[in-house]
């Protein structure tokens, strides 16, 4: 008898390791669309550890910095606007 039992072999002969592997990676691309997004990439690397693809729904559908950008972007385009003069 085993002690992890569910760490056992499948009945494939594979493993939980590809699963394992698969969870790590998606936590690792997790941090960088956080990190893309100004956010804490450590942060949301520990949040999809054990979130998963939860945590990537999360940080797809989160827009705050997108609204920032856009007001960044106006503001920007209202500057050159008046120092040029074209409307």
């Amino acid at each position: 008898m085993s002690l992890f039992p569910h760490l056992a072999l499948a009945e494939n002969g594979t493993s939980l390791n590809g699963f394992t592997v698969g969870w790590g990676t998606l936590s690792l691309i997790n941090a960088g669309i956080a990190q893309g997004k100004g956010r804490s990439g450590f942060n949301w690397f520990l949040v999809s550890l054990l979130l998963g693809p939860v945590a990537t729904f999360f940080l797809v559908i989160d827009d705050s910095n997108t609204q920032e950008e856009i007001k960044t972007l106006k503001e920007q385009v209202k500057k050159l606007q008046d120092k040029t003069g074209i409307k």
